[in-house]
């Protein structure tokens, strides 16, 4: 809604300084600058909202998977130390040595957070890739004994 009411006052901003400038009209001017000034505050907010909708709360998460267990910290069970504070390039090395689980936590907090498309991507990489087998060697005839 306040997206709206930016991109009318942008509108009417426009309008205003032609119709001042051609009509040599200086109250138009003044009118078209507090319209672009309301424009520029709905659009401050929205910001605003948009990144704090966006960011996770903050403070300890405690999660209890079973009654009969006791509350474990959600940040200490994260596969990643310091994930909040890595780069893409730094945490993209450390995803190879997740497994599935890890992995799909690192996907739960990146789509949450910032969903950087380089750490999804490489994520869909690995969890696409086949699971490594025990390979069975078939033990080869010896020639001697034929």
């Amino acid at each position: 809604m306040l997206l709206l009411v930016a991109l009318a006052m942008l509108a009417s901003s426009a309008g205003l300084l032609v119709t001042g400038i051609v009509g040599n009209a200086p109250v138009y001017v003044y009118l078209s600058l507090s319209c672009a000034g309301v424009a520029a505050l709905s659009l401050a907010v929205v910001t605003f909202l948009m990144r704090r909708r966006r960011q996770p709360a903050s403070g300890i998460t405690l999660v209890a998977f079973d009654a009969g267990e006791p509350a474990v910290d959600a940040a200490a069970a994260f596969p990643i130390e310091g994930y909040d504070h890595l780069r893409v390039v730094q945490i993209v090395p450390l995803l190879n040595r997740l497994d599935q689980a890890g992995l799909l936590q690192v996907w739960d907090r990146e789509t949450a957070g910032k969903a950087r498309v380089t750490i999804l991507g490489r994520i869909d990489e690995l969890l696409a890739r086949p699971v490594p087998t025990c390979r069975v060697r078939r033990a080869r005839p010896n020639p001697l004994t034929l």
